[in-house]
C-alpha cells in the first residue's frame, strides 16, 4: 500500500509562551479528494496549516510528503511549496500586484519560468477560476469575492498537488458561496487534492469527503462527514453546530440527504 501524499505523524507544536497548540496529531490526507479540518477558534487548525506548509517546525512528530519527512532547508521548502500551496482567508494578504494577470503570474516569475509557460499557466488558472474577464482589471476595483478567486488563481498557477484553503467562504454572500462550492467541485474533478478549513458547517458538509474534528489541539473525531456530523453532543462540546441537513435528519427522522436539491425532490415525491 503506497504512502499518502500528505500526512502528519504524532505531530505536536508548542509556542514560545508555552501554549501547546497541537498534541500528537496523526492525519492521513489521502482518505478523500476533499478533506475538511473543523474546530472552534483555538482548536489548532491554523497552527496545523502552518506546520503543513513548513512555516512552523514541529516540536515533535513529523509532516510527511510522499511518505518522507518534510525537509526544512530553504531549497527543499521552496520545492515543496510549489506542490503544497495555501490560499489564505483574506485575499488582500495574498495579492501583491495592481493588475490581475500580473498578480497571478507573480510566483511563476519568481521561479524564473519561461514567459510562454507563464502565460499558459496564467490563462489556465484564470479559466479554472472563472476570472478570464478580469485579467486586465485593477485589483483594487474588484469585489471581495473576485479577489478570493484571483488569490485562488495565483495558487493554481503553481499547479500544486495539494491546495490548502483557509476559510474560503469567509466574507462571501450566499450566491458567492454557491459559486465557491461549484469551483471546488471543478478543482476536485480536475485532480487537485483539497484540504479545507472552515467554520461554515453547511459548506463543509457540501464539499468534503472526509472530516477531521480538532479540539484542544487533538483529533476529537475522524470520518465521513455524515458520521462526524451526526454526533450533535460532540459538536456542541467542540462549540460547533450540525449542518442544517444533518440537524433536519436528527430532529425529524427524515433520510439524511447529501444536498438541498435531493431533499426538495423527496418532499415533492420525486426520485432521491
Amino acid at each position: 500500500m503506497s504512502a499518502p501524499l500528505l500526512s502528519t505523524h504524532d505531530l505536536s507544536y508548542t509556542y514560545r509562551d508555552g501554549t501547546q497548540a497541537l498534541r500528537g496529531v496523526s492525519l492521513d490526507f489521502g482518505l478523500g479528494a476533499v478533506t475538511a479540518l473543523i474546530g472552534a477558534n483555538g482548536a489548532g487548525k491554523s497552527t496545523l496549516f502552518l506546520n503543513l506548509l513548513g512555516l512552523l517546525k514541529p516540536s515533535g512528530g513529523q509532516v510527511r510528503f510522499q511518505g518522507q519527512p518534510l525537509g526544512y532547508k530553504k531549497s527543499a521548502l521552496e520545492a515543496y511549496r510549489q506542490r503544497v500551496t495555501l490560499v489564505v482567508q483574506d485575499p488582500d494578504r495574498q495579492i501583491f500586484y495592481a493588475r490581475v494577470a500580473d498578480d497571478v503570474a507573480f510566483a511563476l516569475r519568481n521561479l524564473g519560468l519561461p514567459d510562454a509557460e507563464i502565460q499558459e499557466r496564467v490563462e489556465g488558472a484564470l479559466r479554472a477560476t472563472g476570472t478570464e474577464a478580469l485579467r486586465h482589471k485593477a485589483v483594487h476595483s474588484l469585489s471581495y469575492g473576485q479577489k478570493k478567486r484571483v488569490a485562488l488563481a495565483g495558487a493554481l498557477a503553481l499547479r500544486p498537488d495539494v491546495l490548502l484553503l483557509d476559510e474560503p467562504t469567509a466574507g462571501l454572500d450566499p450566491a458567492m458561496t454557491e459559486d465557491m462550492i461549484d469551483l471546488l467541485g471543478q478543482l476536485r474533478e480536475g485532480g487537485t487534492r483539497l484540504i479545507v478549513s472552515s467554520h461554515d458547517m453547511d459548506f463543509i458538509y457540501a464539499v468534503s469527503d472526509h472530516v477531521f474534528l480538532l479540539g484542544r489541539g487533538e483529533v476529537q473525531a475522524s470520518g465521513a462527514p455524515a458520521d462526524v456530523f451526526r454526533d450533535a453532543a460532540l459538536l456542541r462540546g467542540c462549540h460547533l453546530r450540525q449542518p442544517w441537513l444533518v440537524a433536519l435528519h436528527s430532529q425529524t427522522g427524515l433520510p439524511l440527504f447529501p444536498t438541498p436539491e435531493a431533499l426538495f425532490a423527496h418532499l415533492k415525491g420525486g426520485p432521491l
